[in-house]
């Protein structure tokens, strides 16, 4: 575990950059999901954001707080900007001290983080010696500036809004811990299996809005349900504009009281009885084949649909024949 020191840049007196948005406004959004993402990964972290005051009490404040506290990292948060108005995306940057080796491994994972949520990696900064600036020369710990994206550019600011603050907060976390941080996720009802393509890098969001994992061009997806601009997912939600249906098959539903049962909701775990066992994206023994399971592995059973067992495989869910698993 880590002591981490996080802030969000600028102040509403000493402002920040505007344009399409507001840095100081949306960096406070993306430093309060870090902070919770960071905790939740096992780090103690201290929000050392100031409140309104004057320029050089700005600067001051977080650094002043993070070296009494003697952290292991400081981490300030911004948006950039570089022009009136952009028509296009300019991306992520990070800067910091290149001759300090840690703040360069976090960063440049921090910023792949981001380039896999579709922000153009726009590589680390020198903050110490193109540019002497405060949060990077001041801190006697790991320091850096995360820039998220430009407030003026188009491209940024949209994506941004579609990822929203705590997916971005997520992967900036996840880049300082170095790991993915486990997040919750509940099962959705299963309606159908809907075969998907992913046609462009797209966020898998969990149901608090979290990321969950980035999916590349040709990953191959299973929907289960589905909203107006979302499939779901049995491990979260992905935007349809980034996935082109390829294979449908449809569950079938049975209104209560069951009557002649067909589909029997269960909460079970089964083992494989077979020396293999095909996992199946429907109910039936023509179904694509997506994988096979040894005999004796353990399965989650989500419920029994006719003669198979729909059961939790890998990102997706797939479908096994009963006779072949044995209920714990």
């Amino acid at each position: 575990m880590s002591k981490d020191a996080i802030r969000g840049g600028h102040n509403f007196q000493a402002i920040g950059a505007s344009a399409l948005i507001d840095e100081t406004t949306e960096d406070r959004k993306v430093k309060d999901a870090v902070i919770k993402y960071l905790r939740l990964g096992g780090d103690t972290v201290l929000d050392v954001t100031p409140g309104n005051c004057d320029v050089s009490s700005d600067l001051s404040y977080g650094v002043d707080a993070a070296n009494k506290a003697l952290v292991n990292l400081f981490a300030s948060i911004h948006f950039n900007k570089a022009y009136d108005s952009y028509v296009g995306a300019i991306g992520s940057e990070i800067w910091l001290n290149p001759n300090n080796a840690q703040a360069v491994k976090i960063a440049n994972r921090i910023l792949a983080n981001l380039h896999c949520l579709g922000f153009i990696n726009r590589g680390l900064k020198d903050g110490v010696n193109d540019e002497h600036l405060y949060d990077v020369k001041q801190p006697t710990m790991t320091s850096m500036i995360v820039e998220v994206c430009f407030v003026e550019a188009d491209e940024d600011v949209k994506l941004y809004k579609k990822l929203g603050a705590d997916i971005i907060g997520k992967a900036i976390a996840e880049g300082i811990l170095g790991k993915t941080i486990a997040s919750t996720v509940i099962p959705p009802t299963i309606i159908f299996r809907k075969i998907l393509r992913v046609t462009k890098l797209t966020p898998c969001v969990g149901l608090s809005g979290e990321l969950v994992k980035t999916f590349k061009v040709g990953d191959m997806l299973t929907a289960v349900n589905e909203d107006k601009n979302w499939w779901i997912l049995l491990i979260g939600s992905v935007s349809k504009a980034n996935c082109q249906e390829v294979i449908k098959t449809t569950v079938k539903t049975v209104a209560s009281p069951i009557t002649n049962v067909s589909q029997v909701e269960t909460a079970q775990y089964g083992i494989v009885t077979a020396s293999t066992l095909f996992v199946r994206d429907g109910h039936t023994l023509t179904s694509t084949k997506l994988g096979t399971l040894d005999k004796g592995t353990k399965v989650k059973i989500d419920k029994k649909i006719d003669d198979f067992y729909s059961i939790y495989y890998g990102e997706h869910g797939g479908f096994v024949y009963a006779d072949y698993i044995t209920l714990q």
